[in-house]
Parts: structure tokens; C-alpha cells; sequence
């Protein structure tokens, strides 16, 4: 989640401010918008990223992806779920686009010892907190995951697949309601056990 949420910061950067030494880095680094930086972006997806995250990011492509084009829209996926407005050339990526964008932003929050800003996450947070009380509840949380899979997926058995999958993370969030604070702790330090429990357990569903 954490890289997801540093993308729209990514996407927005301008290739025109990359042209500059040293380069920028950050929430301000091309990864994303410099087509030099694929390779790498690949690399630290391919080569970085434990077994766990690479199977999370394979998980939700094929929920969403568009089965004549094999592609997905990051662009939509980005508003469903964040409720953030990215550049619509991003509106149509394949699985190695969509790996290498993830990559880009774990690249990113290496540059920044894995944070991300007040900036970036209240924003999401605002987005989410769909009754405006200051709180996220479960079904808050649920329900923008949901959407994107019902927006998304390709047919019915897909859209299904997908909402079991949600169900699935749901169970490793607090049931009760949290405050911006306490739910930017728990996405700051996402643990690995937890997302492994959650590979496992759709694996043998």
C-alpha cells in the first residue's frame, strides 16, 4: 500500500525537472516519468521486493486486467482507491508497466527511508472517510477496494475473486474505527507476516 500511495506524487513529477544535477529524488524523482529509469524500476521489482509484495501486485493486475488488451488502468485504479487524479498516459499499462511503477515507487521510499508525507497520505485519508467523521471504519476501508474491483474486473467470477481478496486484507486490519494517526502508523509499518498469511491463505482458496 505504501507504494501505491506514493504513486500519484510520482506520476505528476515533470520530465522537464529531471534534467537537472543532481537529480531529484524523492517523491520528486522521474522513476516513473523517465523512460531510462524502466530498467531499473524492473530490477528493484524483480530483484528487491520479497516474494509476498511481488505476489500482491500479480494478484490485483490480474483481478483488474482488461482481457483483450491485457492491460490495466492505473489511472482509474489510482482515483478508486485513493480518490487521487493521475495523467491518463498511465491509463493503460501492461503487467511489466505496472511491475516497473511499482518498483518505481519502492525506489522512491528508499530515497526517503521508506516515509511518506502528511501530504500524500491525508489526502487518502480524507477520501476514505467516506461519512467525514474523522475515522476510517472497516467498511470504509472495504468499500474503496471493492470498487475498484467491481469498476474493473473483466466479468462477474473475476469481480468475485477480487472481493474475496479484499475480504481477505480486511481481516488483518483493526475491526474498530481508527484515527488519521493511528492509521498512518499501521500502513507505515506494514508487516510482512501478515501479507505472507494473506498469500497463503488465497492460494489454498
Amino acid at each position: 500500500m505504501k507504494a501505491i500511495a506514493r504513486l500519484p506524487a510520482l506520476s505528476n513529477v515533470v520530465n522537464s525537472a529531471c534534467n537537472v544535477n543532481p537529480a531529484p529524488t524523492g517523491r520528486h524523482a522521474c522513476y516513473l516519468v523517465d523512460p531510462e529509469e524502466r530498467t531499473a524500476n524492473l530490477a528493484e521489482f524483480d530483484e528487491i521486493l520479497v516474494g509476498w509484495e511481488q505476489s500482491h501486485v500479480r494478484a490485483w493486475f490480474g483481478f483488474l486486467e482488461n482481457s483483450s488488451e491485457h492491460t490495466i488502468d492505473l489511472q482509474q485504479m489510482l482515483f478508486n482507491i485513493l480518490g487521487q487524479n493521475i495523467p491518463d498516459i498511465f491509463s493503460s499499462m501492461t503487467a511489466d508497466d505496472f511491475k516497473a511503477a511499482i518498483g518505481a515507487a519502492e525506489r522512491s521510499l528508499e530515497d526517503e527511508n521508506g516515509e511518506l508525507g502528511d501530504d500524500e497520505l491525508r489526502p487518502i485519508f480524507d477520501w476514505v472517510d467516506q461519512n467525514g467523521d474523522g475515522t476510517l471504519s472497516l467498511s470504509e476501508r472495504t468499500l474503496v477496494l471493492r470498487n475498484d474491483c467491481s469498476a474493473q474486473a473483466r466479468d462477474d467470477d473475476t469481480t468475485n475473486m477480487c472481493d474475496v481478496y479484499v475480504e481477505l486484507l480486511m481481516q488483518f486490519v483493526p475491526s474498530f474505527d481508527v484515527t488519521y494517526d493511528e492509521w498512518k502508523e499501521e500502513l507505515l509499518s506494514e508487516g510482512a507476516s501478515v501479507h505472507e498469511e494473506i498469500s497463503a491463505q488465497f492460494s489454498a482458496w
